[in-house]
């Protein structure tokens, strides 16, 4: 109830940012590594006690209230191991190093290998991962690993790392997750695989960050080339993802566009002002500075939660 008031308190106060970056003054005791420090913060979500479940190997879990069943769910294990990653950097105790490499090891339980490559399938509510991959969950898993070959050394991590790059290199209809915003005859490294394809920015750009973390780590070409291609796709698809006053979760192949809430479309401002830190991009910038000033206007605000309202009544 807390944080459903919470995300809807911000269309009505004055700007108050839902999610932050890391960051970067801050202290830290262990050497970040090639990798550095993931841009966005999630150690507020693991205060705020974001993540209440968790398996006997303290991996965290999700629950259903509909059916009272509990099951693990990748990204929400992967915000949980980023964020006590940089716990782990800025105060030295193994207790958080101890919770990346849990979620580390169950990947390397719980991926499925295909023709040499690592598939993360999304859970059903049983805990069985039997579902689609995701190129948003294969970005977060590469993140993870990569930090925690670099804090322990594991081989295993950085090997498992380097093929979840496999899904990438295949298209949806093929098993793996690069899509086609057709409009604009694009690639999309998608979030969602089943057609019709529905493209997801905040997805999208999870994935390149974990295609950039594999790159600055072992300077692999596969994942260098896809991050590189990713911000020219990300540069040629922002037009799309802007209605002139907010922007839009998500560009469907088929259907209606869906307004962004206030806590995604913070996340777009957050997740450009990254990319732009890291690749200098003035087109990344601009839109990031555009959808800024729409979240700062209470009009703006009103207006888009007025679609969203919009949108939930009519199904």
């Amino acid at each position: 109830m807390k944080e459903s008031l919470r995300k809807t308190f911000i269309y009505f106060s004055k700007w108050n940012s839902y999610w932050n970056l890391t960051d970067r003054t801050q202290n830290l005791i262990i050497d970040p590594g090639k990798t550095g420090r993931y841009p966005l913060d999630f150690k507020p979500r693991i205060l705020e006690g974001h993540y209440p479940f968790f398996d006997e190997n303290g991996v965290p879990m999700w629950h259903t209230k509909e059916n009272n069943k509990y099951f693990h769910h990748y990204t929400t294990m992967f915000s949980y191991a980023l964020g006590q990653s940089d716990f782990y950097l800025l105060t030295g105790r193994k207790e958080h190093l101890d919770k990346v490499v849990a979620v580390a090891d169950y990947i390397l339980e719980s991926a499925v290998l295909e023709d040499g490559g690592l598939f993360l399938k999304e859970s059903d509510n049983e805990g069985k991962h039997s579902g689609n991959v995701s190129a948003m969950s294969q970005g977060e898993g590469m993140s993870v690993l990569c930090r925690a070959y670099e804090y322990t050394g594991n081989d295993n991590y950085l090997i498992s790392a380097k093929k979840l790059i496999k899904p990438f290199l295949s298209n949806v209809d093929e098993g793996g997750v690069k899509g086609e915003i057709t409009a604009l005859n694009i690639p999309w490294y998608e979030e969602y695989v089943d057609r019709p394809l529905f493209h997801v920015l905040n997805g999208m750009i999870y994935s390149l960050w974990g295609l950039r973390d594999l790159s600055n780590l072992t300077g692999n070409g596969n994942s260098f080339e896809l991050f590189e291609n990713g911000i020219k796709y990300v540069e040629k698809a922002l037009p799309l993802f802007d209605n002139g006053y907010w922007s839009y979760y998500w560009i469907p192949e088929n259907g209606r566009k869906y307004t962004a809430s206030m806590m995604y479309h913070n996340l777009h401002i957050c997740q450009l002002q990254a990319l732009y830190d890291q690749t200098g991009s003035m087109i990344i910038k601009s839109y990031m500075e555009k959808f800024l000033e729409y979240a700062k206007n209470p009009l703006k605000r009103l207006k888009a939660g007025r679609d969203i309202f919009s949108a939930k009544i009519s199904g």
